[in-house]
């Protein structure tokens, strides 16, 4: 048997493997043709970073919760339910935050902010999925 564990890291794996070659390669891109300095290359890897791993434990997290077992097909499952809707849905509304609350202060520790409550956010949401949802999950 598999444990919810390892289900949950490979499900979080499958969404990070686009994720993750992607933020690097336009990082790098960015980098070379905006002339950032290393706080901002560093910046622009972490804080998207942190987005995905956000929605890629929330989407395992919605979908713990609405799982749907009677599908016809793998496209319903997959791209058309309405997990997909909400998790893409909150994923835009999360990523407006920073830009709607646009603080007066230094980018730089505008961006530590960002950076730290993504991090406890993903700290949190981890520990739950790990705890109540791997109970959850049994149960299921």
């Amino acid at each position: 048997p598999v444990s919810p564990k390892e289900i949950y890291g490979s499900k979080m794996l499958v969404s990070l493997t686009v994720a993750v070659p992607t933020i690097i390669f336009s990082t790098i891109l960015l980098s070379i043709l905006m002339h950032f300095d290393l706080v901002n290359i560093i910046f622009l890897i972490i804080v998207p970073l942190l987005y995905s791993i956000f929605m890629a434990q929330f989407g395992l997290w919605v979908n713990l919760y609405n799982h749907e077992f009677d599908w016809s097909s793998e496209v319903r499952c997959i791209k058309q339910s309405p997990v997909v809707f909400i998790v893409i849905f909150t994923g835009f509304i999360i990523s407006l935050v920073p830009m709607i609350i646009n603080v007066n202060i230094e980018q730089n520790i505008y961006l530590l902010i960002t950076t730290l409550i993504l991090l406890l956010v993903n700290i949190l949401l981890n520990i739950f999925i790990r705890t109540k949802g791997s109970r959850y999950f049994v149960k299921i």
